[in-house]
Parts: structure tokens; sequence; C-alpha cells
């Protein structure tokens, strides 16, 4: 009989797992901690216990859908475990021949695959079919309370987003390659006659490929905050004069996927500092936004092909749900 079976937890699910063997009366023990994984140790034989394993096996699958197990078995077979794919009476057959247990999850237990728009349907039932005024006469007043002004506006900045990006994409990588683009809009001396040898740390020119990505972040950033302020004032909501994306996001009635919230999150931080100082106003905020833009994996996503996908993703969230909101609400 297998004694002292190593579970290891990959993450943060120590103190649920533990809680897991507690309801179900195995014995276990803190085991060593081998860097960042958790060990647990049960410390009686699996086999008379082989319903209870499988139950807590089971139930720990089934209460995160990112949650991942694999049995590594005598022989070293590996078994892989998801959620609905194993039965406690399919785990059960296989308790007995197990060597070790390894528990992980491939996204943090409060990961959102999708966007909610539950509140958002919520706001549009509620205002469905009223008509928004204000003194179209007083040029401040519809400005201040037009959608359509809102609307407009992050228009104009999306395309200045998609043109800088464009721009970007175009521009030299290499440290080494002059930026012909920046010479010819007058922002960088022509290159020199004879060519500056790498050894000796190669042209200090201007590169539109260094300037543009936190331009771009910022325009990205803008344009989205605008688009929800757009239709908050369709929703006749608080103009709040925040720039946080994801806030914006709540009053308006949608809680964002992980994904579409780590890139909303990085993109208020350009548009609060990251685009415009060295540096936030204190290290405390700096710490900070460097987890968010770790989540998001910038600066190096800003590198990537795909991150004008990500934020045309972004984008036309609040692009369709502004003229959602529009069909069913009028203003001047």
């Amino acid at each position: 009989m297998t004694e002292r079976i190593n579970v290891l937890v990959l993450g943060h699910g120590r103190v649920a797992f533990e809680a897991l063997l507690s309801e179900q009366n195995i014995g276990f023990r803190p085991g060593e901690t081998l860097g960042s994984i958790e060990v647990i140790q049960i410390v009686e034989p699996l086999a008379p216990i082989a319903t209870a394993v499988a139950t807590v096996l089971c139930s720990w699958l089934k209460q995160r859908r990112s949650r991942r197990i694999y049995l590594q078995l005598k022989g070293n077979e590996i078994v892989k475990m998801e959620e609905n794919r194993f039965s406690v009476k399919q785990i059960e057959t296989i308790v007995d021949k197990i060597h070790s247990i390894t528990v992980s999850r491939s996204y943090d237990d409060n990961y959102r695959f999708e966007d909610d728009y539950g509140g958002f349907e919520e706001h549009l039932l509620r205002e469905s079919g009223k008509i928004r005024s204000f003194n179209v006469f007083d040029v401040y007043e519809r400005r201040q309370k037009s959608s359509a002004y809102f609307r407009n506006k992050a228009s104009d900045i999306h395309a200045g987003a998609v043109v800088i990006w464009d721009a970007y994409q175009k521009s030299p990588s290499n440290a080494f390659e002059w930026d012909h683009e920046a010479v010819r809009l007058g922002l960088e001396d022509p290159p020199p006659e004879k060519p500056v040898s790498a050894r000796f740390g190669g042209p200090l020119s201007f590169r539109l490929h260094v300037a543009l990505p936190p331009a771009f972040a910022l325009l990205a950033g803008l344009s989205i905050e605008l688009q929800i302020k757009a239709f908050a004032r369709l929703l006749d909501l608080e103009n709040r004069d925040i720039h946080r994306i994801t806030d914006l996001s709540e009053q308006v009635g949608i809680t964002l996927s992980s994904e579409h919230a780590a890139l909303a999150d990085a993109l208020t931080e350009y548009i609060y500092w990251a685009s415009r100082y060295p540096t936030p106003r204190n290290e405390t905020q700096f710490d900070k936004a460097n987890d968010i833009f770790r989540k998001a994996g910038f600066p190096a996503a800003l590198d990537e092909p795909n991150m004008l996908a990500r934020y045309e993703s972004l984008w036309t969230l609040y692009h369709s749900a502004y003229w959602r909101a529009r069909k069913v609400i009028d203003e001047p």
C-alpha cells in the first residue's frame, strides 16, 4: 500500500485543497516547500480511502473551471483530470495506483472568461424609449451632454491610435538601422556618411520604434474612456471625472473578462502617467503599476503583432454597446 502520497500544489490552492481533505477526514500534514510549489502529504494508505480521495479530487476541480489535476501513477503513467471529464467512480478505480498528485490552476480562481453585460442590459431596459434633453443652442451644454460629441471624439482618437500603430509597425526595430522616416519628418538628422560601428554603441538616433508605443497606448486608452463616457450620457448616468476604464465600465454595467480587464488596466496607467512621465507620483503607485503591466504582458506586449487586435477587441466591445444604446435612446 502506498503511504505518504505527495500532493504538489502549483499556485495558491493549498488552503482550499486541505479544506476538502479535512471534510473527507483524510489524514494529511504539510510537506517541504519546493520553491514556489507547496507540498501536502497524505499520511494514510490510499486504497481504504479511495472514495474519499476521488471525491476530493473531483470536488476541487468542480469549484473552479481553471483547475487541473495530474495524477502520476506507478509506472510513470500520467492522467490529466479536467472539470467534468471524470466521475468519482472512475477515479476510485485508479486511486491505489497513484504515486503523486499535482494540482494547478491555469488561471486565478477569480478569472473571468467572458465579458458580463448584465448591468448594461438592465440600464437599457430602464432607459429604452426615453429622449435625452439639453439646450442645443448652448454650445457648452450641447458638447457636455450630447453623447455624439463624446462618441465622435472617441472615434477620432481611435483613428489616431491605429495610424500610430501603423507607423510603429513600419519603423525599423534594429537599433543600428537609421530611422529614415524620423529623418523625413525632421525628428532626426540625416545619417552620417560613414557608418557608425555597433562596437562603439551604435547610432544615437531618435527612433520612432521606441517613441510610438507609449503614444499608441495613451490614445488607445483615451478612445475607450471616451467611448464609455459617450453611452454613459445616453444612459443618463453620473458624469464621473475619472480615467480608470474598468471603473467606468462597471458604471455602465459591463464587467470585463479578465483578459480585457488586464489590458484596460494597463492602458489606464498610460492615460494617467506612463505615456507622459518616467514614474507616477510615488513608489507605491509605481510598484502597483508594474503588477498591472505584468498581468497584461506590458511593456513587451506593445511590441507584439497582435497588440492592435487586442485593442480593437476592447474598442469594438464598447463601440457596439454604444450603438445598441443609441437604437433605443434618442437625443437631439
